[in-house]
């Protein structure tokens, strides 16, 4: 999917200025195209680690991270993100990246980039190329399903539903709810950062 964007120049200041209102937060640009994997996904949210395997948190999920020193994970990659591309976080965001979602049919590709708080809210932004139109989104990671759930704020009716294991290794299936109430499973894969 890297290929098809070549030089495709979203999320740059340039995309910003021509996206008024587009959610942003204030770090480099090149944070957005990091990713985060699962480990720190966890610490960050404070819980313990598991097995990605698992499609739910086991039982004993209990918070064990009140700041980025006390986390073996994120205390070693705060102040630059390590060489593996894995992001550090950004203030009070960790940057999960910026994914191609794919729907079953063609013409349904998105753009979309999402970080999240500490407190398990997600925020992020929505890009269609085709019609070069953006929508921000807001969701939340659930602790029991361990899902991200995300929707798009100017249409509540269109929602997205993916596994943290989809989002932190990836690529993988994101449920989608249509305005209309259609039920899809379109297909996420996160993008490298187009060269310069």
């Amino acid at each position: 999917m890297n290929g098809r964007h070549g030089v495709d120049r979203p999320f740059t200041n340039e995309w910003y200025a021509g996206h008024a209102g587009a959610w942003r937060n204030n770090y480099l640009a090149g944070g957005l195209w990091g990713w985060a994997g699962l480990d720190t996904v966890n610490s960050w949210l404070g819980w313990n680690t598991y097995d990605i395997n698992n499609t739910a948190a086991p039982e004993s999920n209990q918070s064990i991270v009140t700041s980025v020193g006390e986390s073996p994970v994120l205390s070693a990659n705060y102040a630059e993100p390590p060489a593996n591309g894995e992001n550090a976080p950004a203030g009070d965001w960790l940057p999960l990246g910026v994914f191609a979602l794919e729907a079953p049919n063609e013409g349904g590709e998105q753009l979309v980039q999402l970080a999240l708080r500490r407190d398990g809210t997600l925020e992020g932004v929505a890009y269609a190329k085709a019609t070069d139109e953006s929508s921000n989104l807001t969701g939340e990671v659930d602790r029991e399903t361990n899902t991200a759930y995300w929707k798009v704020d100017a249409n509540q009716k269109v929602a997205f539903a993916a596994p943290l294991k989809t989002l932190t290794s990836g690529e993988g299936p994101v449920d989608v709810t249509l305005a209309d109430g259609e039920k899809q499973t379109w297909t996420s894969a996160r993008l490298k950062q187009p060269a310069e």
